[in-house]
């Protein structure tokens, strides 16, 4: 599995070249992430084997699944540290849209 999430309100640098504060702006506006996954009951297992963050490289969570018309709703069953919001304790959510095709 893959998943890219860009923040909604995410603006361009101002200028064609990138100064040092349009990279971190940009870098914390996004999470990228892949890995393989396994299902276990209503628990989804990901390890992953690639991050924009290199500390999440190698990392294995779980998160608790629920399926609600054609929404997949991923739940982190703890709190974790994450670099994606300057180091503060937050439970993951993630949520998908399904199709049949």
């Amino acid at each position: 599995m893959m998943f890219l999430l860009i923040g909604e309100n995410r603006k361009g640098p101002a200028g064609v070249a990138l100064t040092d504060a349009d990279r971190a702006l940009l870098f914390n506006s996004l999470v990228a992430q892949s890995g393989t996954y396994k299902v276990e009951g209503t628990k989804v297992l990901i390890h992953y084997d690639g991050s924009a963050t290199p500390s999440s490289t190698g990392a294995e969570r779980a998160y608790s699944a629920e399926i609600s018309g054609n929404k997949l709703t991923l739940t982190a069953s703890s709190s974790f540290t994450t670099e994606y919001n300057a180091g503060q304790i937050g439970q993951q959510l993630l949520r998908f849209g399904l199709s049949s095709g």
